[in-house]
């Protein structure tokens, strides 16, 4: 059988001294920092910035509830302008919130 390799000869640095990199690395404050703040960061991307995108999206599009997605369009602003020109309700809320 052939000699077996040790996986410090295959990178050639030790494992005492990538541990002591390491610690070196994460003893800078602003990748500490970092480091720290990536979770919060994918937390609130995938549950705050990934649905608000996805929410402005829709309503550029005449998606509707049940409607297959082969069948969606992309429409622009014709629902807000719809909301603002065609809908009562739309400024009765608006005075009802002002009032």
């Amino acid at each position: 059988m052939g000699k077996e390799s040790h996986p410090d000869q295959l990178t050639g640095v030790s494992t005492k001294a990538w541990h002591k990199a390491t610690l070196a690395l994460l003893e800078r404050p602003n990748v500490l920092g970092y480091l720290l703040m990536t979770p919060a960061a994918f937390l609130i991307f995938f549950f705050v910035a990934y649905p608000f995108a996805w929410g402005v999206w829709m309503s550029l599009t005449n998606k509707q509830i049940g409607m297959p997605w082969s069948q969606v369009k992309f429409i622009g602003l014709k629902n807000y302008v719809d909301l603002v020109t065609k809908d009562g309700v739309f400024w009765t809320t608006v005075r009802n919130s002002f009032v």
